[in-house]
């Protein structure tokens, strides 16, 4: 095939075919995309949710185009969830071009304080922890398991707003040696239809070290049904890195 991402594609869709058990859920699909930050909602018991995408991005002068960006999320009971993330297809264009798929990853999410629970200023908190796994091509490959973890926080601010944010530590491959990696976010949410919503982000990374890079970052996502989104979203970079550039679009569905 001529577009190696498909394979990751169609293997979501017959997981998803395979597993579900097309019940009815209460309330619209939350998903952990397009924005950095992810969601401290898990999907419900019994549901299966796929969330794909493609983003087009510049850092410095590379170009790189990654299709796919597919994760599988598996309700297994209330609160839990098992997460699989599968390999993207990335073209990087420019000097040292390069194509292939990108490492896949393993992970569960686990609601610590739920919606019903959350009141005031105590939020909706989860954990997400997982580990991405040397499954890609070569020059994409890690050199071993990385694992990493998450803590997921959000406050709904009356009906139309939410803020949310995230804290991230992982261990990441760094050629010869291993280096530990610290992220953040803060996320801004609001409702503008019943099927329409817009948020405003800021993220950041930090290897050890190493400089930071920041993100600004803006959203739109579209309802179709209470089981399928579509997203759009664009970002540039802040500070040293303010050339940077990124904008993608993707589709999430629930059964």
């Amino acid at each position: 095939m001529r577009h190696p991402a498909v394979l990751p594609v169609l293997a979501a869709a017959a997981l998803a075919s395979g597993c579900a058990s097309h019940g009815a859920y209460s309330g619209s699909i939350v998903t952990d995309r397009p924005d950095f930050t992810e969601s401290p909602v898990a999907v419900p018991r019994g549901a299966v949710q796929v969330e794909a995408g493609n983003t087009l991005e510049r850092t410095d002068d590379v170009r790189a185009n990654t299709l796919g960006e597919t994760l599988v999320r598996v309700g297994v009971r209330g609160g839990v969830e098992l997460r699989l993330g599968l390999p993207s297809y990335v073209r990087v264009a420019g000097p040292g071009a390069v194509d292939g798929l990108s490492d896949g990853n393993l992970g569960a999410k686990f609601e610590l304080v739920g919606e019903s629970r959350a009141a005031g200023l105590v939020p909706t908190t989860a954990l997400i922890v997982g580990a991405a796994l040397p499954t890609g091509s070569r020059a994409f490959r890690g050199g071993g398991v990385s694992p990493e973890a998450k803590l997921l926080v959000g406050w709904s601010l009356g009906e139309a707003w939410a803020l949310s944010s995230n804290l991230n530590v992982a261990s990441v491959d760094a050629g010869d040696a291993r280096t530990g990696e610290v992220a953040g976010s803060l996320s801004l949410a609001r409702s503008l239809s019943e099927r329409t919503g817009a948020y405003l982000e800021w993220f950041g990374t930090r290897p050890d070290g190493a400089q930071g890079t920041h993100f600004a970052n803006g959203g739109v996502t579209y309802l179709f049904t209470d089981n399928h989104q579509l997203d759009l979203r664009v970002g540039r970079g802040l500070g040293g890195n303010r050339r940077d550039y990124f904008l993608g679009l993707g589709f999430s569905q629930r059964w």
